[in-house]
């Protein structure tokens, strides 16, 4: 590239720019690991919360906000999308990271005049089965993807199949782009700085620590953890289990928390920018999420060594081999997860070195995934 000539500009649309999600943690990993000489992002966000705005306008890179196709409706979304596309652009790539919403902002790209228009494909399933409206306008969308949208990606093979179909997926057309992180806040993880954030949370050296990472959403599954955890005291009196994360679920269950009296044992951490040290405090991960993509906090839990409860929903495409995930049905008896928490905890953690290779034979080491998604926006 020329030293006069400015970066292009890749228009990524989110739902949310909250510290904390899974999409926009990926989506910010590639942006800091890529050549910000040769290439931009810019972020349009459905929510008006940017605890990410700073550190993106340090990088070069903006937050546009515009409300979602749901507040709006389908035809001013479009309207204004094109509206914003035009005015702060030119833009080289328009990359949507919103489920079905992504053929009207293929649409709104491809009338826009964008080269490269990106569907990214984060989950297997929107959690509306049984909405009618959705039911049926979603082969609607999926046709403007298909005939609007210039690549496919998938965090995973499953995630493919649910928004492109079997038959984009079989015939090569989705590339699976892995939710690759950075490795380096892990490799020096040690058992003092685990005892040093014990002692900052105010938890007890022989406690068993139980956490999780997610937003407080349907889809995460948190009323689960009430009822888990008072079969979990039956048998063990002295444990914690530490929820990381916000969202619109979570007044709903600090209640339910306080109406089982168990808030003493179940704490709520809020966002936090310490990810791996928490993993690296933990006894023990549990996921009992409703389902998943290809679940970002796995990706981390592996990079942490961290031995995983996580429920059959969950795909098993994100396990690298390290024998850390173990999986149990959410229908099964509250009895068998508290069972299969007081086995896995015995489980002994890899040496680094093990994870380390294992996350990169899997691809899930940043600079790998920038190295595919310049590829796909051809710079």
């Amino acid at each position: 590239m020329n030293q006069n000539q400015k970066p292009i500009r890749i228009l990524h649309i989110v739902s949310s720019m909250c510290h904390g999600g899974g999409v926009q943690a990926l989506v910010l990993n590639l942006y800091r690991n890529l050549d910000h000489s040769q290439v931009q992002f810019d972020f349009v966000s459905h929510d008006q919360i940017r605890d990410n705005e700073a550190e993106v306008n340090r990088l070069g890179g903006r937050i546009f906000y515009l409300p979602s196709m749901g507040k709006l409706g389908m035809l001013k979304y479009l309207q204004r999308l094109i509206k914003l596309i035009k005015e702060n652009g030119p833009y080289h790539g328009v990359h949507a990271h919103t489920i079905f919403q992504c053929g009207i902002v293929m649409l709104a790209a491809k009338i826009a005049g964008v080269p490269k228009r990106v569907c990214h494909s984060h989950n297997t399933s929107t959690g509306r089965s049984g909405n009618f409206f959705f039911e049926l306008s979603f082969p609607f969308f999926k046709f403007l993807m298909r005939h609007c949208a210039t690549n496919f990606l998938a965090c995973g093979v499953a995630a493919g199949r649910f928004l492109y179909g079997d038959q984009m997926v079989e015939a090569g057309r989705v590339l699976v782009l892995p939710n690759a992180i950075d490795l380096e806040p892990y490799r020096s993880l040690t058992a003092a700085e685990n005892n040093t954030t014990r002692e900052a949370l105010q938890i007890p050296e022989d406690a068993l620590v139980l956490g999780h990472v997610g937003r407080f959403a349907e889809q995460k599954n948190h009323r689960f953890f009430i009822p888990f955890m008072e079969e979990l005291l039956k048998k063990h009196k002295n444990t914690y289990l530490l929820l990381v994360g916000n969202g619109e679920l979570e007044t709903e269950i600090k209640q339910r928390v306080q109406e089982a009296h168990l808030e003493g044992q179940i704490r709520f951490l809020g966002l936090r920018r310490d990810i791996p040290q928490l993993l690296n405090a933990f006894d023990l991960f549990v996921l009992p999420s409703l389902f998943e993509g290809l679940p970002f906090t796995l990706v981390e839990t592996q990079a942490a060594g961290l031995p995983c409860l996580v429920a059959a929903t969950v795909t098993n495409e994100v396990d690298v081999g390290l024998g850390l995930l173990n999986y149990v049905k959410l229908d099964e008896d509250l009895a068998e997860w508290v069972n299969q928490i007081l086995a896995v905890r015995q489980i002994e953690r890899p040496s680094w070195e093990e994870r380390e290779k294992r996350l990169k034979e899997h691809n899930y080491e940043i600079s790998a995934s920038v190295a595919l998604v310049m590829k796909v926006y051809e710079i």
